[in-house]
């Protein structure tokens, strides 16, 4: 499905709800193309967890469930609730098969909506079930490089002092990095994502601009920093992308209970009610 203003143009998959193509007129693609070599998405959206449960399980209420890193949205189909040439909106519903991994009732709409040179993407999460839902969400967009990453820089909307939070085999380790101290720019190298992705808790951040050494490749914006408070920038050596991805919610960590309610950065939103988490990206 496509979706185009004169300004830019932009391609969705009814798959995952899945942005795969964005690019100003005249330019090319800004997203990468998928290679199974490096990895074999574009755009994935994550819910209902950010990151990967301990050993894959969570319990709730007793019961255990397993759930693969960042939930099953991604893999799922979308039903079409609104078209036209500047916005489309996609739906998932629970399910007898959502419920199997995650025992909750939930509406999940995905907007896309073209507003001059930027797109913005709403997600709405509706409670549609008597109980508190709890969820993380998150966007987790892959950039076509200019080359190399060595030349590449990251270019933020303030000065940032902040740690990185370390990973090992998908896990929080509880350990810090410093990474940031007072800058707003972030050089690239692929040394420092040997060991997974740089994550930023609490930063306040609320744009960040990729910067290749031909140019900008892109920018991506909050509505409200509140509504992802936690920021993950990913790629793997040597592949041909880079990632930013804002986050409500975070992966367990290696000393996490495996009680889903006590996971961190989980959304509690209660019986009838919706929330959105908005974010917009300029492609160049």
């Amino acid at each position: 499905m496509q979706l185009s203003n004169g300004i830019i143009k932009a391609e969705v998959q009814v798959a995952g709800a899945e942005l795969t193509e964005l690019a100003a007129l005249g330019s090319s693609n800004c997203l990468w193309t998928p290679d199974p070599v490096y990895w074999n998405r574009v755009a994935p959206l994550l819910f209902p967890i950010v990151g990967r449960l301990k050993q894959d399980q969570m319990t709730i209420g007793g019961t255990s469930y397993g759930m693969r890193q960042h939930g099953f949205a991604r893999d799922c189909d979308f039903d079409l609730r609104i078209q036209n040439e500047h916005r489309l909106v996609l739906g998932l519903n629970d399910s007898v098969q959502t419920r199997e991994q995650f025992p909750f009732s939930f509406d999940l709409e995905v907007e896309y909506r073209l507003e001059a040179e930027r797109i913005w993407v709403v997600y709405r999460v509706q409670n549609s079930g008597p109980v508190t839902l709890p969820f993380s969400i998150g966007a987790h967009p892959g950039f076509a490089l200019q080359g190399g990453l060595s030349g590449h820089q990251l270019e933020f909307d303030k000065a940032l002092h902040a740690d990185r939070h370390l990973i090992h085999e998908g896990l929080y380790t509880g350990e810090t990095q410093a990474c940031l101290t007072h800058q707003n720019t972030l050089d690239l190298d692929s040394a420092d994502f040997e060991h997974d992705a740089i994550v930023l808790k609490h930063s306040g951040l609320a744009c960040v601009r990729l910067q290749g050494p031909n140019g900008p490749i892109a920018e991506l914006g909050l509505r409200d920093a509140a509504d992802f408070p936690y920021w993950g920038f990913w790629t793997k050596p040597g592949a041909p992308f880079f990632c930013l991805e804002p986050w409500a919610g975070l992966a367990d960590s290696t000393l996490a209970s495996g009680e889903f309610m006590e996971k961190e950065g989980l959304v509690l939103l209660q019986a009838g009610a919706m929330r959105e988490f908005a974010y917009w990206i300029r492609p160049f």
